[in-house]
This record gives C-alpha cells, sequence and structure tokens, in this order.
C-alpha cells in the first residue's frame, strides 16, 4: 500500500492539487450520485467479496473434504 500511496501522492503533485483535494472532489461526486464514482465503489466491494470468498474456499475446502471423507459410510470397514 506504501507505493501505491506514493503514487497517489505524485498523481496529485503533478496536477498542483492535494489528496484532500481529490478526496473531496469523490466525495461531492458520490453524493451527488456520479456513476463512474459508484461504478469504483461497487468494483471495491465486489474485489473485497471475492477475496473473502476465495479465502473462505482456500481455508475451509480441505476441511470440508476432510470431513465428507471422514463420514462416508461407503470408507467404512465392516466387520465380516
Amino acid at each position: 500500500m506504501k507505493d501505491t500511496h506514493a503514487r497517489l501522492r505524485i498523481e496529485c503533485f503533478k496536477n498542483n492539487i492535494s489528496m484532500q483535494e481529490l478526496f473531496e472532489e469523490v466525495s461531492q461526486r458520490v453524493s451527488l450520485g456520479d456513476p463512474d464514482i459508484l461504478d469504483i465503489i461497487h468494483d471495491i466491494s465486489l474485489k473485497k467479496r471475492n477475496k473473502v470468498l476465495e479465502k473462505f474456499s482456500d481455508s475451509d475446502s480441505t476441511s470440508i473434504f476432510d470431513a465428507i471423507e471422514d463420514n462416508n459410510p461407503l470408507n467404512e470397514k465392516t466387520n465380516d
């Protein structure tokens, strides 16, 4: 995030604006319902949700399959 923050500061500097001015403009556009800004917010939300789903599926998939395997009646040995 440090690199991202630095690049944002550089772009603001190149355009002779402060980061505060940038964020104020973004905030105003959100309050006015600017579709471009709202699309960015929606995209961020989707990325966040997908990361959560990926973390869930990565961390729990092994445990879920292990539980299924442990409780699978076809894997149980019968005493004949």
